[in-house]
C-alpha cells in the first residue's frame, strides 16, 4: 500500500513539471549573486541531468499583491496561516530583526531541542555549538523571541537581487504548536513587502520535500515554479 501511494505521487509529480509556470530571476551581478547563482545551477547530487534549484522552486510572487495586507488576506481562514500566525501573537511572541551573537545560547537550544526534524536526524553542524556568528554580505537574519526575552525560531535569509531566498530555518521544538513558524516566515515577507526591493520569496523545493513541509508551505502562498536563473 505504501509503494502504490509513492507511486501515485511520482506520477502526480511528474506531471506537475509540465504545468510549472516558467520564471526568470535576476540575481543582480554582486560577489554574493555569483556565488548564489554558481550554487543554484550547479548540478542535482542525484539527478546529475537537472540544476540543482530549477525545477519546483518554491516561491511566492511578492509582486502579485499590493502590500502585505493583500497577501495577509490571501492566506487567511480557518487554520490558515494567518491564523497560526495570531496565534502566536496572542501568546506574545514577538519577530524581529536579530544579531544572532545576542543568542548564541538560545540558538544551540533551538538547534538541540529535537532529535530529528522532517524524520532525519539533526546534523553535526547543528550539535556543535557555535560561538561566534559573522553576517555575510547580502545575508539578514529573523527570529521570533517569547515574552522572557528568549529567541525560539530563526532564519537566514540571502537577499539576492530579484529573490529573497529562506537558507537556515528552525525552530525550537517545544514551541511549534504555538504557531511561531508561521510567525516567522509571514513577517519575513512583510519586511519584503514594506522594503519592495524584492519581486520573490523562496523556500527551498516543492519535489522532495515531505507531505507535511509542503503543506505547510503552501499554506504560507508558495507554490512551485520553473526558475531560470540570472546573473547580471
Amino acid at each position: 500500500m505504501m509503494n502504490l501511494e509513492k507511486n501515485k505521487q511520482r506520477i502526480q509529480d511528474v506531471r506537475l513539471i509540465f504545468k510549472l509556470k516558467r520564471v526568470q530571476i535576476n540575481l543582480g551581478n554582486d560577489e554574493n549573486a555569483k556565488n548564489s547563482y554558481k550554487w543554484l545551477n550547479s548540478r542535482h547530487q542525484r539527478l546529475p541531468l537537472i540544476r540543482r534549484k530549477a525545477l519546483g522552486v518554491e516561491l511566492i510572487e511578492l509582486s502579485l499583491f499590493k502590500d502585505f495586507e493583500e497577501y495577509l488576506n490571501s492566506i487567511n481562514g480557518k487554520n490558515s496561516a494567518a491564523y497560526y500566525r495570531r496565534k502566536a501573537l496572542g501568546r506574545d511572541y514577538v519577530f524581529e530583526e536579530i544579531d544572532r551573537n545576542k543568542y548564541v545560547d538560545d540558538i544551540y537550544t533551538i538547534n538541540t531541542s529535537l532529535d530529528a526534524r522532517q524524520g532525519r536526524s539533526m546534523g553535526d553542524s547543528y550539535l556543535k555549538k557555535q560561538e561566534t556568528y559573522v553576517d555575510e554580505p547580502g545575508w539578514r537574519y529573523f527570529g521570533v523571541c517569547n515574552s522572557a526575552g528568549h529567541l525560539v525560531a530563526y532564519v537566514d535569509v540571502n537577499i539576492c537581487g530579484e529573490v529573497a531566498m529562506v537558507n537556515r530555518l528552525l525552530g525550537h521544538g517545544k514551541y511549534l504548536n504555538d504557531g511561531i513558524m508561521y510567525l516567522l516566515l509571514i513577517d519575513v515577507a512583510g519586511v519584503m513587502f514594506a522594503e519592495r526591493a524584492t519581486k520573490y520569496f523562496m523556500y527551498d523545493m516543492y519535489f522532495g520535500a515531505s507531505k507535511g513541509l509542503r503543506l505547510f508551505k503552501e499554506k504560507l502562498g508558495f507554490s512551485p515554479f520553473w526558475v531560470r536563473w540570472v546573473c547580471q
